[in-house]
């Protein structure tokens, strides 16, 4: 799970990084800024579960969804998917 500070240099890089090469993934079809910064750990662990799904992994997104089970109990996301 990454620490909510090294959360925070990620958005910002990233952000900095759009602004420098001029994109503009984070105000078009990308997530906002705010969006970024508001994510939670769950949402993270969803995130990275929902790849490892993608590629086959199953037995490792299924232990992802119940680690944000154990942070989140009433996420929709994780209940569905678990």
């Amino acid at each position: 799970m990454i620490r909510q500070s090294a959360k925070v240099s990620i958005v910002v890089c990233t952000a900095l990084g759009c602004i420098i090469s001029g994109c503009s993934t984070l105000t078009s079809s990308g997530p906002t800024l705010a969006q970024l910064i508001d994510r939670k750990p769950a949402d993270d662990q969803i995130a990275i579960a929902k790849l490892k799904e993608k590629r086959g992994d199953l037995d490792e997104a299924q232990q992802l969804y119940g680690d944000v089970l154990k942070l989140d109990p009433t996420n929709v996301e994780a209940l569905r998917r678990s």
